[in-house]
């Protein structure tokens, strides 16, 4: 179903053990509290103030360290004011019941208001503002409000060198009752109505949600803030960035702040200068940290929304979820962006008879005029100046040889093929795109699970036109079950797409091609078959061994076998991995991470291996000790890996030595940290 991040931001932070956290935000969302006891990473009970925003831990969790995460709404308070991340505070107290009143109907509210006015010579008064409002509490004995405005007038967006963003102009409103929750304004969507229907937005709208027993519903209307992108960056070796983020066909984009996810190596990874990455909103370039050390075969996937200034997207959007009994369920779903257009009789002419093809979109870009510029000549203009003319000119840059003029000086000459401009207008085509989603799900006591789903999407390249529409409409499928008993699970998976299938988001899993023995997985019809059979004697083991095949249309089968075997307890913890197969050639990827925790103080050893063909391999080892002791926590650790590639493409053999080091001490409540990262490099020819 559908889950609204109306809470704008994460707040993570640790602090020496105590009972009692005075939290420095005024609106959590209770849910969403996590409170893990260190080292040993357990998890404590506790109870929530919501008035007060205090936490109280359960005095039967003893911990050195309590790490403390939670969604929450950043909004101004006076009576919070005092209070900073740097200034959290715990103290030791015996847990109370808390006695609650909550049957006042008063609404909260608290904000500011300013007006600038600037006067001076030679200039007319500006009149500039900032507001900030907050409120919350209740409307009725079952009727909720929580809401937020804030306008500081500023096109600025945030840099993305920290991992929390400061949003500046932002509109929140929702209304919360027993069956009902409706919400207003900006907010970020997340849709899961299935494996073929899932959202992850930035909105600006309106969406409803329904609840009753056995039934949930929602349904939404709302301007999409950019439009959604993936894109892989091909990187150099040894060079952090900047590395530009642009989708195949755009220019000059801006990607809407906090929307992007960045995959590096297979794994998600976090935005910040003291984290993996930094990014550059107004330019779409990102830069790795020393955190991330790029090389030439890294796995870099970016996804995120972007700013298109042609057209405004529109989302339209309906899902449910119907439990008619404890063991069956039914989910589906429909959504449709699509491309809101004004444009003039002419586009609109010229876009309806352009089809599929953007080069045949397009209006004339020159009038007639006593006082031109250019006469017409064998059907192309020549510049003659001195508005001796008959026609003015405007020419559009149509990229490197896709125009029939260059630029000289200040005016444009005829040369034919192969030239920059030309006189006439591009009209992007507008889009649209939806996905209809039907699925049914039956479990039975544990034992057994199946669910089967069915995806039809429909993707027009030019809405504006029914030309080429004959290929628009495609489908596929999904069924998985599993068998679970005394330790013993077998569970399968079948998965069809067609290769003209459109999903609005991304369906794999960024690594998924790596997997399988290839680069990438292209637009094709898919077909793909897992099984796997785990036995977990014990509650701290289980093992794990798989078989899959998979084919893209008649170019290519991909057949892999994996195993993976799993122990974790108190005292020792160890992840094992191996995948074999073969592709286009054979493959083989090994990944294991193994940790020893004696009281204080912990040493973890990951290694990884991987062979394609008969010469390339890659062998990577990375030891490390860590030591935490009354707040104070170190670690100290290095990566040696060792490459060898292809010697028919003449590359090179090197070694690559990282080392980190991390201190992280607590000086009055106030976080510190200190970190070094170093790469060394030995290429041998």
């Amino acid at each position: 179903m559908t889950s609204i991040s109306l809470w704008g931001k994460t707040r993570e932070f640790c602090i020496p053990g105590c009972e009692r956290i005075a939290l420095p935000d005024p609106v959590i969302e209770p849910s969403s509290i996590k409170i893990l006891c260190k080292p040993d990473s357990s998890i404590c009970p506790f109870a929530f103030l919501p008035d007060s925003s205090v936490i109280i831990i359960d005095s039967s969790c003893i911990c050195d360290t309590v790490c403390v995460s939670y969604n929450y709404l950043p909004v101004p308070s006076r009576e919070f004011a005092h209070r900073s991340i740097d200034s959290v505070s715990g103290v030791r107290a015996a847990y109370k019941p808390p006695a609650f009143d909550f049957s006042s109907p008063d609404v909260a509210s608290s904000g500011q208001i300013s007006r600038t006015i600037t006067v001076g010579t030679n200039r007319s008064p500006d009149v500039d503002g900032e507001l900030s409002l907050f409120a919350k509490g209740k409307l009725s004995r079952d009727v909720h409000i929580v809401a937020s405005i804030s306008d500081r007038a500023s096109p600025i967006q945030p840099e993305g060198t920290t991992e929390e963003l400061e949003e500046i102009d932002k509109l929140f409103i929702k209304f919360l009752s027993p069956h009902f929750v409706s919400t207003f304004g900006d907010f970020d969507m997340k849709t899961e109505s299935g494996y073929f229907l899932s959202l992850d937005r930035r909105l600006k709208g309106v969406m409803g949600n329904v609840s009753f027993s056995g039934f949930e519903g929602e349904g939404a209307l709302s301007v999409q803030r950019g439009e959604f992108a993936s894109v892989r960056i091909t990187p150099e070796d040894g060079v952090q960035g900047p590395y530009e983020i642009t989708p195949q066909g755009a220019t000059s984009i801006v990607v809407v702040a906090g929307s992007e996810r960045v995959w590096f190596d297979g794994r998600l990874i976090r935005r910040g200068e003291k984290n993996d990455y930094t990014i550059d909103y107004s330019s779409a370039q990102i830069t790795f940290t020393p955190r991330c050390p790029v090389r030439y075969d890294s796995r870099i996937v970016v996804d995120f929304q972007y700013i298109r200034e042609e057209y405004q997207k529109m989302l339209y959007l309906t899902s449910f979820e119907l439990e008619p009994t404890g063991g069956l369920r039914f989910l589906g779903g429909f959504a449709r962006e699509t491309d809101e257009t004004e444009l003039s009789h002419e586009e609109q002419s010229s876009l309806s008879s352009a089809g599929d093809n953007p080069d045949s979109a397009y209006i004339h870009s020159y009038t007639e005029s006593d006082s031109g510029d250019y006469i017409l000549i064998d059907s192309h203009f020549v510049y003659v100046g001195g508005d001796t003319g008959r026609y003015d000119v405007t020419f559009y840059d149509m990229g490197e040889g896709n125009g029939e003029y260059i630029k000289e000086g200040e005016h444009y000459s005829y040369i034919g093929e192969g030239g920059r401009y030309s006189p006439r207008k591009p009209i992007p085509l507008p889009e649209s795109a939806q996905m209809a989603t039907f699925g049914a799900e039956f479990s039975h006591k544990g034992l057994i699970r199946a669910k089967a789903e069915y995806g039809i999407s429909t993707y027009d390249m030019n809405s504006a036109s029914k030309i080429d529409d004959g290929d628009n409409t495609s489908d596929g499928f999904r069924i998985k079950g599993e068998l679970a008993h005394s330790g013993f699970t077998l569970a399968g998976e079948a998965i069809r797409r067609n290769r003209r299938f459109h999903p609005l988001s991304r369906l794999d899993d960024a690594d998924e091609a790596r997997n399988w023995g290839i680069s990438t997985l292209p637009d094709d019809d898919v077909e793909m078959f897992n099984t796997n059979a785990s036995w977990q004697p014990f509650r701290w083991a289980k093992l794990t061994l798989g078989y899959g095949e998979l084919s893209l249309s008649d170019t290519m089968k991909s057949k892999r076998s994996n195993g993976e075997l799993n122990i974790s307890t108190e005292s020792f913890s160890s992840r094992n991995n191996l995948n074999i197969g073969r592709a286009k050639t054979s493959y083989s990827l090994f990944n294991s991470a193994s940790q020893i925790r004696l009281g204080a103080f912990s040493t973890g050893l990951s290694l990884r291996r991987e062979e394609t063909g008969k010469s390339s391999r890659l062998i990577e080892y990375s030891p490390e000790i860590s030591l935490n002791l009354s707040g104070i926590n170190q670690s100290l650790g290095f990566t040696h890996r060792r490459q060898d590639r292809d010697s028919i493409t003449n590359y090179l053999i090197f070694d690559e030595v990282s080392y980190s080091a991390k201190a992280v001490s607590y000086t009055h409540l106030r976080a510190h940290e200190t970190s070094l990262h170093l790469v060394c490099r030995l290429l041998l020819e």
